[in-house]
């Protein structure tokens, strides 16, 4: 399920990072984290081209060209310190293109029921993972500037919310770093270099009649992007990842303030 909602990103035949599809009202985009579209140029005279995946488990070609694209980025990290954020962006996606997407993939839409989320992701109840694309597990074959085949095994990353802070509006998670699944029989990744744009989710666990307890991966909720990964003795120790009141506060109000008519 959580598949259904992220794709990797390609930047001219090269691997970038990895996003996540959101919608806001009538807007839909990419959600991922400002770092990685740095270097993509949206400008009308722009050549380059963007890849995306949107058939799970299998190599195909998705490409769209960045001069049709457009782009919100959320906050302005500071120059001495870039990697402690804010580090947001949105890829906005044409209607037509969203359209096509939508027949194989899910838009997480952030203006609904934005209050419960915010309520219900301060809680520490639930399964705590992201997902999304480590580099070394994405293989990008390209044949010319405008073909690149992109075959990819995400990134299921189990883990817990180590502490959480907030700053000029901002929230952040740190998360542990552990108990990695890969879908199929692939070993973890030994650094989590293209995490970096991931979705954070926030799973609820339920007891059935017999009280067993259940995951309710239909219930998922969007609860952060990561955008660093620390490291100490050069073992990985925690993801640096934005919280949902930087999602459901400070990129739906930019996407909204980006769809309102300029005058």
């Amino acid at each position: 399920m959580l598949m259904h909602h992220s794709t990797p990103l390609g930047l001219d035949g090269k691997f970038a990072g990895s996003g996540t599809f959101i919608r806001c009202h009538k807007l839909h985009g990419i959600l991922t984290a400002r770092h990685v579209i740095e270097r993509f140029d949206f400008t009308i005279d722009s050549r380059q081209v963007l890849s995306i995946s949107v058939m799970d488990g299998r190599p195909h070609e998705y490409s769209l060209d960045m001069c049709t694209l457009q782009c919100v980025k959320v906050g302005r990290p500071k120059r001495s310190n870039p990697r402690a954020g804010p580090d947001l962006a949105v890829i906005v996606l044409p209607d037509v293109v969203a359209k096509n997407i939508s027949y194989r993939k899910n838009f997480h839409d952030l203006s609904v029921h934005r209050r419960e989320r915010l309520k219900e992701a301060k809680r520490p109840a639930g399964l705590w993972c992201a997902f999304g694309f480590p580099q070394e597990q994405v293989d990008v074959q390209v044949s010319d500037p405008k073909s690149t085949m992109i075959h990819c095994v995400g990134l299921l990353l189990l883990t817990t919310v180590t502490r959480r802070r907030g700053v000029r509006g901002f929230d952040y998670l740190h998360l542990a770093v552990g108990c990695e699944k890969l879908r199929g029989k692939v070993p973890p990744p030994r650094k989590y270099k293209g995490m970096s744009g991931s979705g954070v989710w926030q799973i609820p666990i339920v007891a059935d009649a017999k009280g067993h307890p259940r995951i309710q991966i239909e219930k998922a909720l969007l609860a952060g992007v990561v955008f660093f990964e620390t490291r100490q003795a050069g073992q990985s120790k925690e993801l640096r990842c934005h919280g949902p009141k930087s999602l459901y506060v400070k990129v739906r109000n930019a996407l909204i303030r980006r769809a309102k008519p300029r005058h």
